[in-house]
């Protein structure tokens, strides 16, 4: 576990922060997107994940060699703090205008990932950049409560109260941004979102707080929203071509409740377009336009909840003045395996002879890189390329945006760090 974390402290990180992935000479390397030696990224399983597992180790092995780690993240994570408090998807620490550059160029020419193409210069909520950020620095400011991170995470605080509508919701950036607009409207990022999983997910948010408070406020209007669920599934025929026990389409239209799929036609960024339509055939493939929803498990979870008496609701609920002082969990990273794939169920000895005897001599688990992406080569053509690029996860070679890479394409990843640190450190806590 020190072999490995050296290696990622002192040969991988850029001033205390991590990318996703590198080649296993450096010479490139990504995140959500292919990234500058420069450049740090917040998404996970980026730097405030690392701090996570580094936390974790130190909580497993006593090691102070961990918690200096998780120190470089903070100092990584307070370099790329935004003025106003939150965090952006990446930070380059080389300053703006190289990372200007980037987004004129690498980010530019990324099709299918909008977010990229422009430099917005605030915050975002997406992918929980900020929130994971934010919880680092509170679990290292709890650790020791050193002072110097205070401030820091004070900004975090106040960024998610200051950016908070007065109905009580949140844009996916902040602060508002409205000059790259390509509409007569403000750009859909200053709008209030629910992101993903804004059916279901939220079904089961109202759920979870009317256990945490016993107000039945949350759930008086949960019926409706199953209902609606009921009313939008997928029929019989276009569920098999969903294929997968896909249920229910992703996009609907507002006010008619009609089911939009997602295509794309083109061949890059200057020349291809996305648009929505009725027909469920050839959809985009790196954004499903299906969704399984559980509509009858999410019911059976509502008639429970209203079944229980208001006091017995919320029994257990830390917010409860009963509940007193709630300890924070030993582990963080560790226990996200839906991130970073299934936990092991092979026995402990064999676990930790895979994981050690894979470890290379510089102290790196090289494994394959699951996704690439073309080198930027200038921008793209406006003439079309030849081929069908409406379902591949990257057009042209103009487009900059990841793809599967082939198998045998192997290098450095924080993902494949992060699993096999959590496998070693299950073993020394004992849990199976």
């Amino acid at each position: 576990m020190r072999r490995a974390t050296i290696f990622m402290v002192e040969k991988v990180a850029t001033q205390g922060g991590f990318v996703w992935s590198y080649l296993p000479d450096m010479s490139r390397r990504w995140g959500e997107i292919e990234a500058r030696p420069t450049m740090i990224w917040m998404q996970p399983p980026g730097t405030p994940t690392m701090g996570h597992l580094f936390l974790d180790a130190h909580h497993a092995t006593g090691g102070e060699y961990y918690y200096r780690a998780a120190e470089q993240v903070a100092g990584a994570l307070m370099l790329a703090q935004h003025p106003a408090g939150g965090w952006n998807y990446l930070f380059d620490t080389a300053g703006e205008a190289p990372r200007r550059q980037w987004y004129n160029t690498v980010g530019r020419n990324a099709w299918r990932l909008e977010e990229f193409q422009h430099d917005w210069g605030n915050a975002t909520f997406d992918d929980g950049g900020t929130s994971q950020s934010t919880e680092f620095l509170l679990r290292l400011f709890l650790e020791k409560h050193d002072s110097k991170y205070k401030a820091a995470l004070d900004r975090a605080i106040q960024f998610v109260l200051d950016s908070q509508d007065p109905v009580g919701a949140w844009p996916q950036r902040f602060p508002l941004k409205h000059e790259f607009s390509h509409h007569a409207k403000p750009d859909y990022t200053s709008f209030l979102t629910f992101n993903d999983e804004v059916t279901a997910g939220n079904v089961e948010h109202l759920l979870r707080f009317y256990r945490l408070t016993g107000d039945a406020k949350f759930l008086a209007r949960i019926p409706e929203a199953l209902d609606w669920l009921d009313g939008v599934k997928l029929p019989p025929d276009i569920a098999a071509i969903a294929g997968g026990g896909r249920t229910h389409p992703t996009f609907v239209e507002l006010g008619t409740n009609k089911n939009l799929y997602v295509h794309r036609r083109g061949s890059n960024v200057v020349i291809g377009e996305y648009y929505v339509d009725g027909d469920p055939h050839d959809t985009i493939g790196h954004y499903n336009s299906f969704r399984q929803v559980d509509v009858a498990q999410l019911r059976k979870d509502y008639l429970a909840a209203k079944a229980l008496p208001t006091a017995e609701a919320s029994k257990g609920s830390p917010l409860r003045p009963s509940a007193g002082r709630i300890p924070l969990p030993r582990y963080f990273a560790v226990r996200e395996p839906s991130v970073f794939g299934p936990v092991a169920t092979a026995a402990p000895a064999e676990r930790v002879a895979r994981v050690v005897g894979s470890l290379d001599g510089q102290g790196r688990w090289l494994a394959p890189l699951g996704s690439i992406s073309h080198p930027y080569r200038g921008a793209g053509s406006k003439e079309f390329a030849p081929g069908d690029f409406s379902r591949t996860q990257v057009g042209d070679e103009s487009d900059t945006s990841p793809y599967l890479a082939d198998p045998g394409i192997v290098g450095i990843s924080t993902s494949t760090y992060i699993r096999n640190m959590s496998e070693l450190i299950r073993v020394l806590d004992g849990r199976r």
